[in-house]
């Protein structure tokens, strides 16, 4: 089964960087829309992990982690 993911999350402060250089690239491929965020620490807040330096979102209606304003805080603090 194919899922479509409706938002890739990449962190900025990724070392070394050619971990997630292609993705922005492999995003507008694809289609899939894409932020950066900040840190890898806020990308782990919001999948209940220590850390994490991409986060696809595939479905965020059946996860109360991942509400709008949750999404709003990953992005703008």
């Amino acid at each position: 089964m194919e899922q479509k993911v409706l938002l890739l999350c990449i962190a900025n402060d990724v070392e070394p960087i050619e971990e997630v250089l292609f993705l922005p690239a492999l995003c507008c491929k694809m289609g899939i829309p894409y932020c950066i965020v900040n840190d890898k620490a806020r990308l782990g807040y919001v999948v209940l992990m220590r850390k994490s330096f991409c986060v696809a979102l595939i479905d965020v209606s059946t996860c109360p982690v991942m509400a709008p304003d949750c999404i709003a805080k990953l992005m703008f603090g």
